[in-house]
C-alpha cells in the first residue's frame, strides 16, 4: 500500500533562507552526530524523512516501496494530501542544510545505506563561476506549482521579485533534454523518484554571480545534466514562464 507524501504547511523563513543540495531538493541533517536523522525536503513542501511508519521515506524507496504509475488514482494522490495540523521543520541548533552534494555524501556515508543511493567521495562540486554579461534565462524543474526560492516584489509587477541565494536551475540547452518529470529526476539525480513536472523559467540581470557545473550519479540515477547555483540573492528577476511538463 502506497503511503502519502508527509506535506509541508508553509516552508519557514529559515527553509528559505538556506542553501538548496540541488535542484529543488534540501538535505538536512538533525544533528551533528553520525547518528542524527537525514530528511529530504521537496520544493520547500514535501518531506521525506529517512524513515518513518506513516509517510513516504527513503527507506520505501529504497526498497521500492513506491506506487503503480498504473493506478491514476493513487499516483495523482501523491500530491494532494494534507499536512498533520500545525507541522513545521525547521534545522535545529546543531543541525545542518547541506548547500551541495558533496557537502552532503560526507554525511550520508557514515549511515548504514547503500552507496549507490548514498553516492561516493569524489563527485565534482561546481567547478565554474561565471558573472552574466546580459540577462540570461535559466529554468528549474520541481515538485510544487509554486517556487518557495522566489519571492514576488510587492510594489512592482507579480512576475518580477527576487531569488535566494543557493537557488538551482539549469540553462537552456540542458532544458531540451528534460522533457518529463522522470527525465528530470535521472539527469538532474534527484533524491526522490517523483516526477518533477513543474517547471519555472526565470530572466536573471546582467551582473549576476554563478557557479555551474556537471551533476554527478547520486541517489541511483545517472546525472549527466548541466547545473547552475546563486551565488547571492538576486533581485529583478524576471519570471518568464510557468508550466507543467508530462511525468513521462
Amino acid at each position: 500500500m502506497p503511503k502519502p507524501l508527509w506535506v509541508l504547511a508553509d516552508p519557514t523563513e529559515q527553509l528559505i533562507k538556506s542553501p538548496e543540495t540541488g535542484m529543488g531538493f534540501q538535505i538536512i541533517q538533525t544533528g551533528s552526530d553520525q547518528s542524527s536523522e537525514i530528511d529530504f525536503v521537496l520544493s520547500g513542501k514535501y518531506i521525506v524523512p529517512f524513515d518513518d511508519q506513516h509517510y513516504l521515506s527513503v527507506t520505501d524507496v529504497l526498497s521500492s516501496e513506491m506506487y503503480d504509475a498504473n493506478d491514476k488514482e493513487k499516483y495523482v494522490s501523491f500530491f494532494e494530501y494534507d499536512t498533520p495540523d500545525g507541522f513545521s521543520l525547521t534545522v535545529p541548533t546543531g543541525g545542518r542544510t547541506f548547500g551541495s552534494r558533496i557537502e552532503y555524501i560526507s554525511a550520508m556515508l557514515k549511515l548504514t545505506i547503500s552507496s549507490g543511493y548514498a553516492g561516493k567521495m569524489g563527485a565534482f562540486p561546481l567547478l565554474a563561476r561565471h558573472r552574466l554579461q546580459v540577462g540570461t534565462t535559466f529554468h528549474r524543474f520541481i515538485h510544487a506549482s509554486s517556487d518557495f526560492r522566489f519571492k514576488p516584489d510587492a510594489f512592482l509587477a507579480t512576475n518580477s521579485g527576487e531569488l535566494t541565494a543557493g537557488t538551482y536551475m539549469t540553462t537552456h540547452l540542458e532544458k531540451l533534454y528534460l522533457d518529463s518529470g522522470f527525465a528530470v529526476v535521472a539527469r538532474a539525480a534527484l533524491p526522490i523518484p517523483l516526477p518533477a513536472i513543474y517547471v519555472f523559467d526565470y530572466e536573471i540581470p546582467a551582473g549576476t554571480l554563478i557557479d555551474v557545473g556537471t551533476i554527478a550519479p547520486l541517489f541511483g540515477q545517472s546525472g549527466g545534466g548541466v547545473e547552475v547555483r546563486l551565488v547571492n540573492n538576486v533581485k529583478n528577476v524576471k519570471v518568464t514562464g510557468s508550466y507543467q511538463i508530462p511525468s513521462f
